[in-house]
């Protein structure tokens, strides 16, 4: 396997023309989106949550490799391009260590063998994290602003795990930004991140059930008034809250120029489709390769 989906589009692209958030071209996103409908489907007809669905665990399939010399696939130490020279070790101290290694090697990408065109492929990776829908775990590590809210407020966890990342996903690929600005710094800041990763998706997506805000979320009362309205920041600069924009002004100021304002309200719906609370209403990866965006 070569890159990772979350590396490929800078690999391919001249050093001269790099920039920040380098997009792939839509068609080649929604062929991303796509293959990794195709494992899940796979995944889930045999039982298996993936649990760790992210960019990082997507990767572009790369040419038979077999016939290739150990010289042909050595590592390139010229220290020229994106192939950086190997940096000797040394101890902080200056003491030798007998233990550790002489030099230190960036690991180097595939990217050269990759697929690209129409036979381009992508497949899922990783599966540390996986487990059997029927012997579900209490917990599982997965990037933080890709996390269901199940996760967050404690729930049976299951196949909607990754019907969920794969929400996100759809945005994150096709604008380059997270649709949830979420950072976990400190262990000790985990409940003031679940807080606000919680008022994100109630501002971006639809406003939280009152199960959650009666019992579910223990300090829903710091943020929400009796009836539920949403309590907004005493000001703009305090602890840094604010009320996020919806979800449909986000694509809009991320979208590419390619995706038009219809194209962008189908992909919006999509999402929101998608991204339910209750996770036996989101859609099967099946469900999803017959929607009409995936099929154009």
């Amino acid at each position: 396997m070569g890159p990772t989906v979350s590396s490929l589009a800078e690999e391919l692209t001249p050093l001269e023309e790099w920039k920040p958030n380098i997009l792939y071209p839509k068609h080649t996103t929604k062929r991303i989106l796509r293959h990794i409908l195709l494992g899940l489907s796979f995944l889930h007809n045999h039982g298996i949550v993936h649990a760790d669905l992210q960019p990082g665990n997507v990767l572009a399939s790369i040419s038979n490799i077999d016939h290739l010399s150990e010289q042909d696939l050595q590592q390139d130490l010229s220290g020229e391009g994106r192939n950086p020279a190997p940096e000797a070790v040394r101890r902080l101290d200056g003491l030798e260590d007998e233990w550790a290694p002489r030099n230190l090697y960036l690991g180097q990408s595939l990217v050269k063998y990759v697929k690209l065109g129409q036979e381009m492929q992508f497949k899922i990776s990783d599966f540390g994290a996986a487990f059997w829908a029927q012997d579900s775990p209490s917990s599982v590590v997965t990037p933080i602003a890709l996390r269901a809210p199940e996760l967050i407020l404690g729930g049976k966890l299951g196949v909607g795990i990754d019907m969920w990342s794969f929400g996100c996903l759809i945005f994150e690929l096709l604008t380059g930004q997270p649709l949830f600005a979420i950072m976990l710094l400190y262990e000790d800041d985990r409940e003031s991140t679940d807080d606000d990763h919680l008022l994100q998706m109630n501002d971006i997506l639809e406003p939280l059930p009152d199960s959650w805000l009666q019992g579910k979320w223990p300090r829903a009362s710091t943020y929400f008034g009796p009836g539920g309205e949403r309590i907004g920041p005493p000001s703009e600069t305090e602890d840094g809250l604010y009320i996020d924009e919806p979800l449909e002004v986000k694509f809009q100021e991320y979208k590419p120029s390619e995706i038009d304002d219809v194209e962008a309200g189908v992909i919006t719906l999509l999402i929101r489709s998608i991204l339910k609370y209750e996770p036996s209403q989101r859609p099967t990866p099946g469900e999803l390769l017959k929607h009409a965006w995936f099929q154009e």
